[in-house]
Parts: structure tokens; C-alpha cells; sequence
């Protein structure tokens, strides 16, 4: 199997993460989320950067009209921690995104979940190619195109992230197994511990 990367690849990899960081945002910059996950992800995002990553904590701005929480409307997935309001969702994605966001402002938003879906792509391709498939560069399209990883890279939610990690595991293992090699599996397991 040649191990070097051809020009094709890399003109596939470098057009599709340009063409899903544009789609996606055509979708986040409008800042309507569909899902309150979505929604409460950008809140993270912006309470990460409003408090210098200090705290997880996601700023409340009715604590002076509902200084008992009766009212937070962030359904059922917040809890209250010393009188602060933390969601209890993972909070590692958003700080990915603030990251991103407090250098590149809003256009920061994409850039993860889309990195996110072609990582997944390219760990399929490097399964496909392990496998001695005809034809790998079609699982990576079809992984793009063909699965959920297209929805959750114009979101704002860390599916892709996950799923990538997962994918990046398997080739780990895959790879560990093919050639015996400790540090394949060893870096799959960390991959997969990571996307979990």
C-alpha cells in the first residue's frame, strides 16, 4: 500500500472541507438553531468568552427577576452549582468553539463541526484503503454525503467530533491488528476514550 499521500487526496480533502465550512455557514451564521442543543451550545460558546474561560458556568440574565431558578428556560438539561448555571452537556466542544470564535469571531462557529466530518470521512477512506478496497475515495464521499455526519456538520454539536474519534479508534485498532502494532491500538484506544 503506498503510504504517500497523492495529489487527488489531497485536492478531495482540501475541497471538501472547503465546501462543508461554507455550507455550514450558510447554516450557523444565521444563528437560528433548530434544537435548543444547538442553541445552548452557542451559550456555552459565549459564556466561555464572556468569562476569560474561566468557568463553565453559562451566564443567566434573569437571576434578578428568578433569583430561586424557577423559570430557567434551558428544558431539563442545566443543573444550579453555588448559585451558578452550568449545562449538563460536555462542555469540551464549546471550548473548542470559543477558541476559534474569540479569533475568528462568528466565523469560528463551523469550523469544528465540519473538521469534525471530514476527519470521520478520511478515518472511513483510511478503513476502506486498509481493507484494500477499489475505489476508497467513494467511502469518503459517501460518508460525507450518504450518512448523518452531512447533517451534523452544519450544526453546532459535537456528533462529528464523537464520531470521528470513534472512526479514528477503529482505524487505531484496524491498524494495531493488520500490522501488530502496540501504538496503533494504544492511539485507537486513546481516540476512542476521547470520543467518548
Amino acid at each position: 500500500m503506498n503510504k504517500r499521500i497523492s495529489f487527488k487526496t489531497l485536492v478531495m480533502v482540501g475541497g471538501a472541507t472547503l465546501f462543508l465550512v461554507w455550507l455550514s455557514w450558510g447554516f450557523i451564521s444565521t444563528e437560528t438553531f433548530i434544537t435548543s442543543d444547538t442553541g445552548l451550545r452557542r451559550l456555552q460558546v459565549q459564556s466561555l468568552i464572556a468569562n476569560r474561560w474561566q468557568t463553565f458556568a453559562i451566564n443567566y440574565p434573569a437571576r434578578i427577576v428568578d433569583p430561586e431558578f424557577r423559570f430557567v428556560p434551558y428544558y431539563n438539561t442545566y443543573r444550579i452549582f453555588r448559585g451558578d448555571v452550568f449545562v449538563n452537556i460536555s462542555p469540551w466542544f464549546p471550548l473548542l468553539v470559543s477558541w476559534l470564535v474569540a479569533w475568528l469571531g462568528p466565523a469560528g462557529l463551523p469550523i469544528v463541526p465540519a473538521l469534525g466530518g471530514i476527519f470521520s470521512a478520511l478515518a472511513v477512506f483510511q478503513l476502506a484503503r486498509l481493507a484494500r478496497l477499489p475505489q476508497a475515495h467513494i467511502a469518503f464521499w459517501a460518508t460525507i454525503f450518504a450518512t448523518p455526519v452531512l447533517f451534523y456538520s452544519l450544526t453546532l454539536w459535537d456528533h462529528t467530533l464523537a464520531v470521528a474519534l470513534a472512526m479514528w479508534g477503529v482505524v487505531g485498532a484496524a491498524k494495531g491488528l493488520l500490522h501488530r502494532s502496540w501504538l496503533s491500538a494504544a492511539l485507537g484506544g486513546l481516540a476512542l476514550g476521547l470520543g467518548l
